[in-house]
């Protein structure tokens, strides 16, 4: 990963074969940022998506074999008030060769080709509490 800096944010350049959640978990710690959002685009290999059924109070998970392109990313930076855990919270609408889009809480998936992903850091910290009514680590 090669990462810019502005006086803003950053710039991240996630490479082939590298998690896109798992490298920008690395240079949040590694740059000592604790809350911040970030959007992104780039494509994507055989990402695991989730959907958060309210009902059941769990996601459920899907893999989606093959490349993808990335039509949207973006998320955000955040500790767990419980634990001060930091967390990465992901969304992502991804498109396949005949044009359809699948969208989702993304769990995990490489980079394909490339990434380049924009992060804003913000001061103080979004802290993240554990709501009883979803089960959810929500921003309180």
């Amino acid at each position: 990963m090669l990462a810019r800096k502005f006086d803003d944010g950053y710039l991240l350049h996630i490479e082939a074969g590298e998690d896109v959640n798992e490298k920008i978990e690395q240079f949040a710690k590694e740059n000592g940022i604790k809350s911040g959002f970030f959007f992104g685009i780039g494509s994507i290999a055989s990402p695991t998506l989730g959907y958060f059924d309210v009902a059941e109070k769990r996601y459920r998970k899907r893999e989606f074999p093959g490349d993808y392109e990335i039509a949207t990313l973006s998320g955000n930076i955040s500790v767990k008030f419980e634990t001060g855990e930091l967390v990465i919270h992901t969304h992502i609408v991804i498109g396949d060769a005949d044009y359809n889009a699948r969208c989702g809480h993304l769990f995990s998936g490489k980079v394909s080709a490339t990434a380049e992903i924009f992060l804003f850091p913000r001061k103080g910290e979004f802290i993240r509490k554990l709501d009883d009514r979803t089960g959810l680590s929500l921003l309180a």
